[in-house]
C-alpha cells in the first residue's frame, strides 16, 4: 500500500465522520425537548466535541494511525454527555453505544470491536457510579443546569440491574458483530483471491482482454490487448481511445491490426456486454483472439488441396502425352533409314525432344503418383556402398572421385530401400552436374547417428548455390542445369513419407551440403547387435531449420 493510500481514508469513513456532529446535536435535541431537560450550552459542548473528533478522523487519522483510539474516547464521551442530560442512569441513550460499536467495526475491522465495547462499558460504568454517589447532581448544581433538581436517590440494585441489561447488551452485540466481522473477513479474502486470480490468467492468457465500466474508462486491460492492438499506454482508469470505442458499437467479427511489434495479425473480435447480479449493466468487454496462424493453415491446406486436384488432373494429361510421344518416336524410327542425312539430322533432333519430353513427363507421373514406402529394415551402411557402386560406373560418375565416411558397426533403419537409393543417386547426379568445371571433383557421403535420427549427408566441391536460388530448389520444375526440375521435388516427397527431412547449406563457389534425416524406427534386435555409435562430435552439431 502506499503512503497516499496510508494517509488517506475511503469514502464510506468521511461520511461517517462528516456526519457525526449533526447526528448528535440531533439525537440531544430530540431527546432534551420533551424531557424540558434541553441546554443550548451542552447541546452546543456536544456538537463542538463531535465537529472536533470528525476532523481528526477527516485530517489525522489513517488506516495505520492509532489515533482513532483517541477519536473512540471522545465519541464515548460525547455519548456519556448525552446520558448526563438525558438522566443519568434513567437515560435509555446507553443503546448508542452499540451504533459506535458498529461503526467502529465496520471501519476498523474485528479488533476494534472488543476495544470499542470494553470502551463504551467502562464510560456507561463510570456514569452510573457518578450518579449513583450524587457527584451528577453536584456538577448540576454548580453549573446552575437544573437538571437533577428534586431527585430520589438512585437505589443500587437499580443501579446493577440497569447496568447489567446495558452492558449484557453491548456484549451480545459485540460478540455478533466480532462474528459478522469475521465471516466478512473470510469472504474479503476468498474475493481477493478470486480477484486477484482471475486478473493473474487474464494478464496470461494468449488472448487479449479489455473491459470498461459505464463511464467509458478502462477496468482491465491485459498485455495481449495492448501488443495486439498496437496501444501501449493502456492502463486502468484511462479514458478508452476513440478506435476501441468504435469496436464496441460496431462488434466486428474480424479485425486486422498492426500490433507493438509490427507483425499484421488476423484477429477474432468478441464484445461482450457486462452485467451485475441485478442484470444492470456495469461495462463492456473486448477478447481478441490472434487467426493468424489459423488463417495461414487453412491457406496452406486450401493450396494443397488445389494442387492436389491439379496433380490429378495433370497426370491424367501427362498420361495422354504419353501416347502421341511413343507414336512419334515409333514413326520416327521407322522412317530414319529412308531419310536423306540433312533430314537425319532434323530426325535426331525430334528424337532428342521426345526423350526429354517423356523424361519430363515420367518425372511428372513419379512426382503426382509417389507410391508410399515399403519399410523395411535396411542395413544402411551396405546401402551406401551400393549406391557408391551404381553411381561410379554411370556417365555421370565419371571421373569423379567419391569419398565414403561410413561406420563399421551395423546400423540400420526401417525404409523402402529403392527410394533411399533413388533419393541419394538424385543428389549424386546434381553434385556431378555441379563439378564439371572443376578441375578436381570430390564427392563425399557421410553417415551418422544423432539419437533415434539417421543422418546422410552428401557433400560437393563444386559451384554451389546463391542465397536467393537455394530457398527455391525443392520447388517443382525449379532447375539450375537441364534437367527438368522435379528430381528435388520427388527426393523432398520421398523423405516426407519416411517422417524425414531434408536441408542444404551452400554459398557460391563454396561447394553444397545436402543432409537427410530420417528416423531409425524401433528394431530391439538392432539395439542388442549393435551397441550405440558415437556421436562425431566435428561433423554433427545442432541446426537451425529454416524456410527453404
Amino acid at each position: 500500500m502506499s503512503k497516499t493510500q496510508n494517509k488517506s481514508i475511503d469514502l464510506k469513513d468521511k461520511l461517517i465522520a462528516v456526519y457525526r456532529p449533526f447526528v448528535f446535536f440531533i439525537i440531544s435535541v430530540l431527546v432534551t425537548l420533551p424531557l424540558n431537560r434541553f441546554k443550548i450550552s451542552l447541546v452546543a459542548l456536544i456538537f463542538l466535541v463531535a465537529a472536533l473528533t470528525s476532523l481528526m478522523d477527516i485530517f489525522l487519522v489513517t488506516k495505520k494511525s492509532k489515533l482513532w483510539l483517541l477519536s473512540l474516547g471522545l465519541d464515548c464521551l460525547v455519548i456519556a454527555m448525552l446520558i448526563f442530560i438525558s438522566g443519568g442512569v434513567e437515560s435509555s441513550l446507553s443503546m448508542i453505544y452499540i451504533l459506535i460499536i458498529l461503526i467502529y467495526t465496520l471501519k476498523r475491522g474485528q479488533k476494534a470491536v472488543w476495544i470499542s465495547s470494553a470502551t463504551s462499558i467502562l464510560t456507561y460504568f463510570v456514569i452510573l457510579i457518578l450518579h449513583w454517589k450524587g457527584i451528577l447532581q453536584i456538577v448540576d448544581k454548580l453549573f446552575h443546569l437544573a437538571l437533577y433538581e428534586g431527585e430520589k436517590p438512585i437505589s443500587f440494585n437499580f443501579l446493577v440491574v440497569q447496568f447489567s441489561f446495558s452492558a449484557g447488551s453491548v456484549l451480545i452485540i459485540s460478540a455478533i458483530a466480532a462474528w459478522m466481522e469475521e465471516r466478512s473477513a473470510k469472504k474479503t479474502k476468498q474475493l481477493e483471491y478470486v480477484k486477484y486470480t482471475t486478473d493473474d490468467i487474464l494478464r496470461n492468457m494468449d488472448e487479449g482482454v479489455l473491459t470498461t465500466d459505464n463511464l467509458g474508462e478502462i477496468a482491465f486491460v491485459n498485455p495481449p490487448f495492448a501488443l495486439y492492438t498496437g496501444y501501449n499506454m493502456l492502463s486502468k482508469g484511462q479514458q478508452i481511445p476513440d478506435e476501441i470505442s468504435k469496436i464496441i458499437e460496431e462488434q466486428p467479427e474480424e479485425l486486422k491490426l498492426i500490433g507493438i511489434d509490427g507483425l499484421k495479425r488476423i484477429l477474432s473480435c468478441r464484445v461482450a456486454t457486462m452485467m451485475d447480479l441485478k442484470r444492470r449493466i456495469i461495462g463492456n468487454m473486448i477478447v481478441l483472439h490472434d487467426l493468424t496462424d489459423l488463417r495461414e493453415k487453412e491457406k496452406r491446406l486450401n493450396d494443397i488441396k488445389q494442387i492436389a486436384l491439379m496433380g490429378e488432373m495433370s497426370a491424367g494429361i501427362a498420361h495422354e502425352i504419353r501416347n502421341p510421344l511413343a507414336s512419334i518416336r515409333a514413326s520416327v524410327d521407322v522412317l530414319y533409314d529412308d531419310f536423306t542425312p540433312e533430314k537425319k539430322e532434323l530426325a535426331d533432333i525430334v528424337r532428342s525432344e521426345v526423350s526429354r519430353i517423356n523424361n519430363l513427363v515420367e518425372d511428372f507421373l513419379k512426382l503426382s503418383r509417389l507410391p508410399e514406402p515399403k519399410k523395411e529394415l535396411t542395413n544402411m551402411n551396405s546401402l551406401i556402398k551400393d549406391v557408391k557402386k551404381l553411381f561410379s560406373i554411370s556417365k555421370k560418375g565419371a571421373n569423379i572421385e567419391v569419398k565414403t565416411s561410413v561406420s563399421d558397426e551395423y546400423i540400420t533403419a526401417e525404409v523402402d530401400r529403392s527410394q533411399i537409393i533413388q533419393v541419394i543417386m538424385n543428389l549424386l547426379n546434381n553434385a556431378s552436374d555441379a563439378l564439371q568445371k572443376q578441375e578436381e571433383k570430390i564427392i563425399s557421403i557421410k553417415l551418422n547417428l544423432q539419437g533415434n535420427q539417421l543422418l546422410i549427408e552428401i557433400q560437393d566441391n563444386g559451384i554451389g548455390i546463391s542465397s536467393d536460388n537455394i530457398k527455391k530448389i525443392f520447388n517443382p520444375f525449379y532447375s539450375g542445369s537441364k534437367g527438368t526440375g522435379l528430381g528435388l521435388s520427388i527426393v523432398k516427397k520421398i523423405i516426407s513419407h519416411h517422417d524425414g527431412d531434408i536441408w542444404v547449406e551452400s554459398e557460391l563457389n563454396q561447394g553444397t551440403v545436402f543432409t537427410i534425416s530420417i528416423p531409425r524406427g524401433d528394431d530391439e534386435e538392432d539395439e542388442k547387435e549393435s551397441p550405440e555409435q558415437p556421436m562425431d562430435k566435428a561433423e554433427i552439431s545442432f541446426r537451425e531449420w529454416n524456410e527453404m
